[in-house]
């Protein structure tokens, strides 16, 4: 019997042994005839197994020939033999780029590879994959780019796409980027100019700038000849702006229109998308007036959506949940809003299967994807009002896990934006979301462990791109500084900030145009050296992978005194929280009070510090104010037990970066001299931090460069440029007993000069004017042949453990929701300094002057840092010479930020010491002769 079998099985392999022999006596050239003959057949009839079977032998064959073209076309072919069917064409087309044995040598073989990645591009965003979908064309369009690959529709294949995409993502001024370089191309047809512009729109509607997207929608809809699929697009998001900026009305209008050109177009993929678009609008106007007929519209979106996508898993229908659910909320419907959550997130998670309606999905599942941000902030939301109407204790925890889980997908996100607006702006869309969980989070306060997990919160909302620029100069602090990656990311941050501020201050479009081009290709570069970077050192791919800033950590790490606090605020749109931190780990969270009510207070005691003459004449009226803002923001966070803390590291936020706390008053004092008020500087050293995870990781920056002090100090002698001359006598570092110190000063003042210079000191300090004005320019510190603004300070690359300011409004700035304000003192810290002196408001020259070198006399002898500030200021006050100027406007504007351990300053080479210990030999000698005498 075996050996019946043993022959039956011989007899199985004879036809392949022999159809294998009669295919080696073929070349390979013939047998590709062969094979495209039977793949003719298959494709016909199928089956589907076949057709992928002979692909793959075509594939070999050109492998074998090394015709790298032909075996791409082979893949391509296959893709779009699935074309309808994106998770079978996406593996295929993943497959090719893997399996590649070499890089194009040759045009044809560049333009197939570019293929291959266009429709990888289409095939993954099909599956909602919108980060895998862009990367894929970014690779498509440096291809041609770099190939110049002639009669491809760069424009309609890869430039409208991408654009798309990064808006999707939110990463809206690289999308406008390269929106740019496609209204570049020539020859565009009037389908591409309607969908380029509206796409711009989208990304100006996406940051909220309404009007610039209006002035880019009514552009599309005006280019001649527009096609009909195109101008319903363009009124769909015409009505979508309209309705963000409160015109239900003309939003209707427009909604209707769009509806009522596509009805009369034939059915296809787009025009049902389209319509699904339109009527997701009308869902969202009738959303307050007619819940009913909102229902049915957002019915009939869904319905076409899934009929486009022949899916409901896809990230647009995802969006459509996520504003049904939003409706629902409105109208008191929490059951429902949480059923549209939960669909919403399986729309862009499909494993996400919950038993119960209340259940999370793992964050293991998340990808870089915006939907999964809105879909859990509404499920939250949903736990929220369904928790106060059930009074349920597990319902409101669930809500908070929710909000943490959102925050955790906003951070994926982030990480893929190579634009500092990109991130800024999910940053500050973030703070809504920030807010309502701190107050869930002060509602469950007494729960183990929650206050915690709001400071987490806290710390992850504030400050983040700040501090990934501080994590990677501590990482490269730490890299040879040799290495020629390291050399070429230095030399590409230089042009990125001279892109950005010549595009800050260009007006002229044409050469706008140009300079976005430049800059998007510098971010690229940039990107690309930096994985090289991070593939080399690990160590900066780690810390930029580090976990958020926890209250235990931060006790740890920056309250190591008993004797000292923490009080990190956070300012919503409706109330002003704030946690107060022990040495000891214990965290608390107040809900400090209305931040509307505050503001005028607030406003109205900036006002008054900033003006010398209103402070002089209304000593009683900031007496009040200064103890009134005292009562709100400090009082109950500090008097709350037996001791008063002698150190206060304190975190603002909001219109708070601006205040000078010190400057408050502790007790009621209406006729006080300024000398005898009860400042809050008396009582309490106080320094401030962007957060508690940036003043960390500034202690960290250790450096050690050869000099000490650079002096920059440009005296404008002839008032050049319109600017004040400036001629005090200067730090005069060698009477404070600091060596090795190089002064800039007049002409030597230059651009050039401090950029060669700065990262060779542990000190910088600037004697110069600064300028923050309401213009489109940005803070720029002045310097004897121009200014230098915010974005060139970004690229110095500082090694300073402290750099002062002695410049007017150096700590001002356009408030960025989220990462603080924007001023020069933040722009040094980007750079690399561990801690600064600026100032909030004009200062004077000669209370300055005498302020900084009182300071740097308690700086030589070792003080800290934000110690020796404070004692200046004290000093100062105390002092007869200071005479009338003792008002807080000539004082208090000069704050401290960061790191506050002494400046340790490198002894003088050894000539200067064999010198100076000449000079004491002798100086000795010449006492013991006079003695002998």
């Amino acid at each position: 019997m075996l050996r019946v079998l043993l022959a039956f099985l011989l007899f199985l392999t004879i036809p392949p042994l022999a159809i294998s022999q009669d295919a080696t006596s073929s070349s390979p050239e013939e047998e590709v005839g062969r094979v495209q003959q039977q793949l003719a057949v298959f494709e016909a009839e199928g089956p589907a197994d076949s057709v992928v079977c002979y692909y793959d032998k075509q594939a070999d064959l050109y492998c074998q020939m090394d015709r790298l073209d032909d075996w791409l076309y082979s893949y391509w072919d296959l893709q779009a033999y699935f074309y309808e069917n994106p998770e079978r064409a996406l593996p295929v087309l993943e497959r090719a780029l893997r399996e590649k044995w070499r890089e194009p040598a040759s045009p044809s073989e560049w333009e197939a590879l570019l293929w291959v990645y266009t429709n990888q591009g289409y095939q993954a965003f099909q599956l909602g994959k919108v980060l895998a979908s862009a990367r894929a064309y970014e690779r498509a369009a440096a291809i041609y780019e770099k190939q110049k690959i002639p009669d491809f529709d760069i424009v309609g294949y890869v430039f409208l796409p991408l654009g798309a995409h990064y808006t999707r993502l939110g990463d809206n001024e690289r999308a406008r980027a390269v929106y740019r370089r496609a209204l570049g191309q020539p020859g565009l047809a009037a389908e591409e100019l309607g969908g380029l512009y509206n796409n711009l729109g989208l990304s100006y509607w996406d940051e909220g700038e309404y009007e610039k997207a209006e002035v880019q929608f009514s552009a599309g809809l005006a280019v001649p000849g527009l096609p009909p699929v195109k101008k319903a697009l363009l009124l769909i998001n015409k009505g979508r702006n309209d309705l963000e900026q409160e015109k239900p009305k003309e939003a209707e209008v427009s909604a209707r229109k769009a509806l009522h050109i596509l009805s009369a177009l034939p059915e296809e993929e787009t025009v049902t998308d389209y319509r699904s678009g339109a009527q997701a609008l009308l869902g969202m106007l009738f959303a307050g007036e007619d819940p009913e007929q909102s229902e049915r519209w957002f019915a009939l979106a869904l319905e076409n959506g899934k009929a486009a996508y022949g899916t409901l898993q896809h990230r647009t229908i995802g969006k459509i949940f996520v504003n049904l659910g939003q409706m629902r909320l409105q109208n008191r419907d929490g059951r429902g809003a949480l059923l549209a959550a939960n669909r919403a997130l399986q729309s862009v998670l499909p494993s996400f299967l919950p038993k119960v309606p209340e259940a999370l999905p793992p964050d293991s599942l998340f990808y870089e994807e915006n939907t999964i941000i809105e879909a859990l902030e509404l499920k939250a939301d949903a736990l929220q009002q369904l928790a106060v109407e059930e009074d349920s204790l597990l319902l409101l925890n669930r809500a908070l896990e929710a909000y943490e889980l959102a925050a955790a997908a906003g951070e994926m996100l982030s990480s893929t934006f190579r634009y500092e607006s990109a991130r800024l702006v999910l940053q500050a869309k973030g703070r809504a979301r920030t807010e309502k969980a701190l107050s869930l989070a002060y509602r469950l306060r007494s729960e183990p462990g929650v206050v915690r997990r709001a400071f987490v919160l806290v710390e992850q909302s504030k400050a983040r791109v700040l501090l990934d620029a501080i994590r990677d100069n501590l990482g490269r602090r730490e890299i040879e500084q040799g290495d020629t990656l390291l050399f070429r990311e230095r030399e590409l941050r230089r042009l990125q900030a001279y892109y950005r501020k010549e595009l800050a201050l260009q007006r002229e479009e044409s050469r706008r145009l140009a300079l976005e081009q430049h800059l998007a290709e510098t971010a690229d570069m940039l990107a690309e050296v930096d994985k090289a970077l991070r593939r080399k050192y690990p160590r900066l791919a780690e810390l930029n992978s580090m976990p958020a800033f926890t209250a235990t950590e931060a006790a740890k790490q920056l309250l190591p005194s008993g004797d000292a606090v923490l009080l990190e605020y956070f300012t919503g749109q409706h109330q002003l929280f704030a946690f107060h931190l022990r040495n000891s780990g214990a965290v608390s969270l107040f809900r400090v009070g209305s931040t509307p009510q505050l503001q005028e207070p607030l406003t109205e005691f900036l006002e008054l510090l900033r003006s010398r003459s209103a402070l002089q004449a209304g000593r009683a009226t900031y007496a009040a104010k200064a103890f009134q803002l005292y009562q709100k923001l400090l009082h109950p966070l500090l008097e709350t037990g037996d001791s008063f803390p002698k150190e206060v590291i304190l975190i603002p936020d909001g219109q708070l970066g601006y205040l000078p706390f010190e400057a408050l008053l502790t007790e009621k004092a209406e006729s006080s001299g300024w000398a005898a008020m009860p400042f809050v500087l008396k009582k309490i050293l106080l320094r401030y931090g962007y957060s508690a995870a940036t003043l960390w990781q500034q202690s960290q920056l250790k450096a050690a460069p050869e000099g000490n002090l650079l002096e920059v100090a440009p005296v404008f002698a002839s008032g050049e440029r319109g600017l004040a001359p400036l001629l005090g006598p200067g730090l005069e570092a060698g009477q404070l007993g600091i060596s090795r110190t190089e002064v800039l000063r007049g002409k030597s003042a230059t651009v050039a000069n401090l950029e060669a210079l700065a990262g060779k000191f542990r000190v910088l300090h600037f004697s110069t004017h600064a300028r923050v004005d309401s213009s489109h320019a940005p803070p720029r510190i002045e310097l004897t042949d121009g200014p230098l603004y915010l974005p060139q300070l970004y690229a110095l690359g500082l090694n300073a453990g402290l750099v002062t300011l002695s410049a007017c409004e150096a700590g001002l700035g356009n408030l960025a929701e989220g990462e603080g304000v924007m001023s020069l003192a933040r722009g040094f810290a980007y750079a690399g300094s561990a801690s600064l002196v600026s100032s909030l408001w004009a200062v004077n020259e000669q209370s300055t002057a005498t302020l900084f070198n009182c300071f740097y006399t308690h700086i030589a002898a070792g003080m800290p840092k934000g110690n020796a500030l404070q004692r200046a200021k004290l000093d100062y006050l105390e002092s007869e010479a200071a005479g009338f100027r003792k008002s807080p406007y000539y004082w208090a504007g000069l704050v401290f930020v960061g790191d506050n351990t002494p400046v340790t300053f490198r002894p003088a080479g050894w000539p200067a010491q064999v010198v100076l210990g000449a000079l004491l030999i002798l100086g000795a000698a010449a006492w013991f002769w006079r003695r002998g005498k």
